[in-house]
């Protein structure tokens, strides 16, 4: 096991993980409880106009409370979603930091940035850009992985300089 100096991508990488994921987990889930604070506090006359448009569009078999119930469920998953990203940005990041001096953990790098890689441009793509989940989302979602694997490509590199033999 060789201990190097830190990698700076790996490290940066690993610190926008750890607080992109908490600060993206904050503004996400503070996002979808103001979207349920917003539905519970509908006036009576909104209330019956979604009520009866629901009941129009769905031919009686639905009304607003079935929506409601459905969109409440739906912010729900998508919290729920959000702790679990940060609890995977978290163990990248962690994980990440006590492997960012050691060249033979290319690996780890590789195989966590390319599946974060994915999930964050996913994400970017069906959330949108512009919204503040997003804007946050982008940091560990698409940069952080982006240095990963960038920063593992490094440390391959230098663990085959470490491992050629020199004759």
């Amino acid at each position: 096991m060789t201990e190097q100096r830190p990698n700076p991508l790996l490290k940066v990488g690993c610190f926008l993980f750890i607080f992109g994921g908490i600060l993206s987990c904050l503004v996400s889930v503070a996002t979808y409880l103001t979207t349920i604070g917003t539905m519970l506090d509908v006036d009576d006359a909104t209330y019956d106009y979604i009520n009866q448009a629901a009941l129009e569009q769905t031919d009686g078999m639905f009304g607003g409370q079935e929506i409601m119930g459905v969109v409440s469920g739906m912010v729900f998953v998508m919290c729920a979603i959000a702790v679990i990203m940060l609890i995977l940005d978290l163990i990248a990041g962690l994980m990440g930091l006590s492997r960012s001096r050691r060249p033979e953990k290319y690996g780890f790098f590789l195989g966590w940035g390319i599946p974060l890689l994915v999930i964050g441009v996913l994400g970017t793509l069906m959330g949108g850009i512009f919204t503040p989940p997003a804007l946050v989302g982008i940091v560990c979602g698409v940069v952080a992985p982006i240095l990963f694997i960038v920063g593992g490509v490094q440390q391959n590199k230098l663990h085959n300089q470490n491992t050629t033999p020199r004759f």
